[in-house]
């Protein structure tokens, strides 16, 4: 298991990369503030090369359904964490 950090690189299934916003600041890894539950929701997809005539490039990110943590919460809100390599 790893936390996810303001830093690190969330991509949408198309590789479009999310911008991630942390909402706290007082925990962090190596200086950077860890993400917290709602953090990855409504973040912006950039650059998604998903398009054409029918379908559109991913543009914001949905709810979470796997990636909170059960165990480990900061002021309240569950840690955002994922079993990815890297």
């Amino acid at each position: 298991m790893r936390w996810l950090i303001r830093d690190s690189v969330v991509v949408c299934d198309h590789s479009g990369r999310i911008t991630n916003q942390p909402s706290q600041s007082w925990v962090t890894i190596g200086g950077v503030p860890v993400l917290v539950e709602a953090d990855p929701v409504g973040r912006t997809i950039v650059a998604c090369p998903n398009y054409g005539p029918v379908v559109k490039p991913c543009a914001t990110t949905l709810q979470v359904a796997v990636g909170y943590s059960g165990l480990i919460r900061v002021d309240g809100h569950r840690t955002v964490w994922t079993t990815c390599p890297g």
